[in-house]
């Protein structure tokens, strides 16, 4: 069969969202938790079958979603695949009808389609996603996850809490701050790791591990005139800062600029990475893709 059309546009630049696929057994914090299954990608791939569906609801109207086009490179340990969103809603669509010879309001599927493929690296749980559109960064990530997470339910024996976290760019954040007169709150929510923690963060780890958390909520205010200082240079915060690049925390902050209120959310902030030339077929984004995770996500996020 013919490649169909492209849903992107050939020959130009494409933005992908980068977010860490997190597992954690059930009952992680009793005496006895359950046993997650060895492979992640196997299991991500019995979890996000083709034709699912999730709503979300949103200012802009809700959304239909559905997975489809799912394919499994075993060799590249890659699994590729397309989510994509609708209007919830009917259309009322008024047009001329020939044999009433008049004026007729019919009602429609609705108009408006975005389709966003992905890749998914079993070796990295990396998940890229190209965006379109103006979906929120946030609402994609939830989608994914709210996706495995209701499959996983209807498990005779669930097994694994899933999550699926927008990977922290430490850039970002930092021009956030530097671009500040005063920062007045940061926040971060960490979780605890799945696998072993690196040393990166093993403190905040031990921390939580020793004290039976499975999250740490840590916020650090001030209402003194010039806010809060050297927000980097806390040891915990410096760690925080590397569990959220690895998809295991995330971080807000609330600054001033110019006498006005500023937000930073790292759900809405993800990690992005260009792909300078968009192919001509979806066989050749599947490749495209795959190539990104294995040969540029690594060392774009420091992973060995």
């Amino acid at each position: 069969m013919a490649d169909a059309q492209p849903l992107w546009q050939p020959g130009e630049s494409g933005e992908l969202l980068l977010y860490r696929v997190n597992r954690r057994p059930i009952g992680a914090d009793s005496m006895f938790p359950e046993e997650i299954p060895d492979d992640v990608l196997d299991h991500f791939n019995r979890m996000f079958p083709n034709g699912w569906k999730v709503e979300t609801k949103g200012g802009g109207g809700n959304r239909i979603w559905r997975s489809g086009g799912v394919e499994f490179d075993h060799q590249a340990r890659v699994m590729t695949g397309k989510l994509g969103w609708h209007p919830a809603e009917e259309e009322a669509v008024t047009d001329y009808d020939d044999q009433a010879e008049d004026w007729v309001v019919s009602i429609e599927a609705p108009h408006g389609r975005v389709v966003l493929p992905f890749a998914f690296d079993g070796d990295t749980r990396i998940l890229a996603v190209l965006r379109r559109g103006r979906s929120r960064a946030d609402t994609i990530g939830r989608v994914f996850e709210t996706i495995l997470k209701e499959n996983e339910c209807d498990l005779e024996r669930p097994t694994t809490d899933w999550s699926v976290e927008p990977i922290f760019d430490p850039r970002d954040f930092a021009q956030w701050l530097e671009s500040m007169d005063v920062v007045r709150e940061v926040q971060f929510v960490a979780k605890l790791p799945n696998p072993t923690p690196t040393p990166a963060y093993e403190d905040v780890f031990k921390r939580m591990e020793d004290r039976g958390a499975t999250r740490l909520i840590e916020n650090l205010h001030s209402n003194q005139r010039g806010g809060l200082r050297d927000v980097q240079e806390d040891d915990d915060f410096a760690q925080a800062e590397k569990m959220a690049s690895e998809g295991f925390a995330t971080l807000k902050g609330v600054g001033e600029r110019e006498g006005r209120k500023t937000r930073y959310n790292q759900k809405e902030r993800v990690r992005r990475a260009t792909i300078p030339h968009l192919p001509d077929s979806w066989g050749e984004m599947r490749q495209v893709l795959t190539g990104f995770l294995k040969e540029r996500a690594r060392g774009l996020l420091g992973d060995e």
